[in-house]
């Protein structure tokens, strides 16, 4: 795993952290405290989605109240990949055949108004 400034590099994938705290949305270095992370495809955040979250929540606040509660999720839902015909490599489908409940930045929205603090944002293209 290697850190360039403010993401994390592994197997080809690159880890974005994004602060929700605060009145904007801005990268952040990768935690270093105790965590609680909520995992993830959350193409839509619908109410399984919500009951995940809130007791993640709870969990922070009642083991480790001095970390940080965040989610782990993708820059891209993961439907919109699809591995070549020998399976060796993955690519994202044609602009167009994609077919999202909400757009990334309404997702971060709502996280950050739920209370979490952090997202994890994963991106195989990178």
């Amino acid at each position: 795993m290697t850190t360039h400034d403010l993401t994390l590099t592994s197997h080809g994938c690159t880890f974005t952290f994004l602060d929700l705290r605060g009145k904007t949305i801005r990268q952040m270095t990768p935690p270093n405290l105790p965590l609680v992370l909520c995992l993830g495809n959350f193409d839509g955040v619908h109410l399984a989605h919500t009951t995940l979250l809130q007791e993640g929540l709870r969990l922070k606040e009642t083991h480790v109240p001095q970390g940080l509660c965040g989610v782990f999720t993708f820059f891209y839902p993961t439907s919109d990949y699809v591995r070549s015909s020998e399976g060796t490599t993955l690519s994202r489908r044609p602009k167009g055949h994609h077919l999202h409940l909400t757009t990334l930045k309404e997702k971060l929205s709502y996280f950050a108004q739920m209370g979490l603090d952090f997202a994890c944002l994963c991106d195989f293209e990178a």
